[in-house]
């Protein structure tokens, strides 16, 4: 084998290894490509579903007031489920543990205590949002009830 020869297998062999990491790196961008795409399209698909349960939702008042009367109605009744339909749809999981743990911990009657009792009203924050500080006899801030309008409803963000 002459020198020309070596030169041109060795450069076919080049081509060879070059070509094929090239077509290796182009499959895995490709492959990557096609898993951000199913992603992107899932995620596309959770938000429609999201926004479909959010125009659904009719838990809640016209006013913030409403919502959280409705809310104190229904822990009145000691009925849990519907409580936490008045808070928003990604935290009522959150909050209904959070009742039920109240409750099986035997504190249902002191918090119904301070909530029933308060006498410091809420104010608005800005057009979307509400705070209604809940205060005891002793004067001490129990806890601080936010509210948001979604959907032209007041929803329960935070207690």
């Amino acid at each position: 084998m002459n020198q020309l020869q070596k030169y041109l297998l060795v450069s076919v062999c080049i081509l060879l290894v070059g070509g094929w990491v090239i077509f290796s790196y182009s499959n895995k961008t490709k492959s990557k490509a096609v898993q951000y795409s199913k992603s992107l399209s899932n995620l596309q698909q959770d938000i429609k579903t999201q926004n479909k349960k959010i125009q659904q939702d009719k838990f809640g008042g016209i006013l913030p007031e409403d919502t959280y009367r409705y809310f104190i109605d229904s822990l009145k009744k000691q009925d849990i489920n519907l409580a936490s339909k008045y808070f928003t749809l990604d935290t009522q999981n959150k909050y209904t543990k959070l009742l039920l743990n109240i409750k099986k911990g035997k504190q249902w009657q002191s918090m119904m205590n301070d909530l029933l009792n308060s006498t410091t009203k809420g104010k608005y924050a800005d057009d979307n949002n509400y705070i209604i500080p809940v205060i005891n006899k002793e004067g001490n801030l129990i806890t601080t009830i936010r509210l948001i309008k979604i959907n032209h409803i007041w929803k329960i963000i935070e207690f």
